[in-house]
């Protein structure tokens, strides 16, 4: 509910920016949004994923803490600097110099993301949800009060949608800092085992490495192949599947612990057939508002994004999928914590999709990356179950 309550308030904040900005400046944020989240995701979720795996464990949890925070803010730090660097680099790969500005913003977003997600990954692995879900919904409370505050201001909707973006992370991360510090002063458990956290975070890290360029190749293959106007209509339609996303953010947060927490296979067992039931009767309950889509969409973005309507229709599959899979991988990743194998599927996901997005757009347009997106997910999918 509280992730339900924060995508929400999220998706009010985008709804305003295309209102405001338009098709293309809308595309420029998406695009400066998504090339920062990758390289944060380059190490950030490989760090997030084995605080959970090892803080979950008896006497863990505070080694696991710091052990994370470190590398975090080393890790945040350098690769801050490389994306400063490289910004040229990253304009002449996509082939749109209008983005030079947003991405210079862009990269504060980096530190700011590893730091909040490392103090909701904290309280993920105490078992805080109810703090957990409060941090979320103030990110999105303060990002959307900001924007109205720094656009009143005199910035520009780009500015304003940037920094507010920015404030949200470190407000509600320096606010949530007090429970995370107890939970890092815990007294811990001398036979943490260093060696074995940093093989885990590596494989992990290569995995993650993967599944975060696999996961933007839409946005990156769309800005080099097509329009910017056309990529504002395609992320108009992706965000209007915030709720699912945070919907199966918060189903795993919940399943990671536990599975983390099982001792024998039967326990698993179980537990993933009621996990199954619910995710599966959630994806089903999406198809439901395909009859909405058209006027939603005319009343949330305006009638430039009349075009975001056939976006939405082909990625109802691929979203409807994501949902449902989420506890094969929670499974996957927790109670086998088989990072390697992990590893290896979002390698082979990759691979797929950066030969299937540019052939289906080349084939089908902008549209043929929801299917691009489909196909790639029910392999991977297929093999994790297997």
């Amino acid at each position: 509910m509280g992730n339900n309550l924060s995508s929400i308030l999220g998706a009010v904040f985008f709804f305003i920016l295309a209102h405001k900005a338009g098709p293309v400046v809308f595309g420029i944020f998406s695009i400066a949004i998504a090339v920062a989240i990758t390289v944060v995701d380059l190490f950030d979720i490989a760090i997030n994923n084995a605080i959970i795996s090892f803080g979950s464990k008896s006497g863990w949890m505070a080694i696991a803490l710091r052990n994370g925070l470190k590398r975090k803010l080393l890790l945040s730090a350098i690769f801050s600097v490389l994306l400063w660097i490289f910004i040229p680099g990253v304009i002449w790969v996509l082939g749109k110099p209008e983005i030079s500005y947003a991405l210079k913003i862009s990269v504060w977003l980096i530190p700011s993301k590893a730091l909040f997600s490392f103090v909701k990954t904290a309280l993920q692995a105490g078992k805080e949800f109810l703090l957990d879900s409060a941090v979320d919904i103030l990110s999105s409370v303060i990002r959307l009060l900001g924007f109205f505050i720094l656009w009143r201001m005199g910035l520009s909707p780009l500015a304003s949608a940037l920094w507010s973006y920015i404030l949200g992370l470190l407000l509600s991360t320096i606010i949530a800092l007090p429970k995370v510090k107890d939970l890092i002063s815990i007294e811990a458990d001398d036979k943490f085992d260093h060696k074995e956290f940093t093989a885990y975070q590596s494989w992990m890290t290569l995995a993650f490495v993967a599944s975060s360029v696999s996961s933007r190749l839409d946005i990156f293959f769309l800005t080099r192949m097509v329009s910017l106007e056309m990529v504002g209509w395609y992320q108009a339609a992706f965000r209007l599947y915030m709720p699912v996303q945070q919907l199966a953010s918060s189903i795993s947060r919940v399943l990671a612990p536990r599975f983390a927490s099982f001792s024998n296979r039967n326990e698993s067992k179980i537990y993933l057939k009621k996990a199954l039931f619910l995710s599966g009767g959630l994806a089903a309950s999406m198809f439901l508002l395909i009859p909405v889509y058209p006027w939603a969409i005319k009343f949330l973005y305006g009638n430039n994004f009349q075009d975001s309507v056939v976006f939405a229709y082909w990625m109802m599959g691929y979203f409807s999928l994501f949902l449902f899979s989420t506890p094969w991988w929670s499974r996957l990743l927790y109670y086998h914590a088989n990072a390697r194998k992990f590893a290896l599927l979002s390698i082979l996901q990759l691979i797929i999709l950066g030969a299937a997005i540019p052939f289906s757009i080349m084939n089908f347009g902008g549209s043929g990356v929801a299917i691009a997106l489909f196909g790639s997910l029910a392999i991977s999918t297929i093999l994790a179950a297997i």
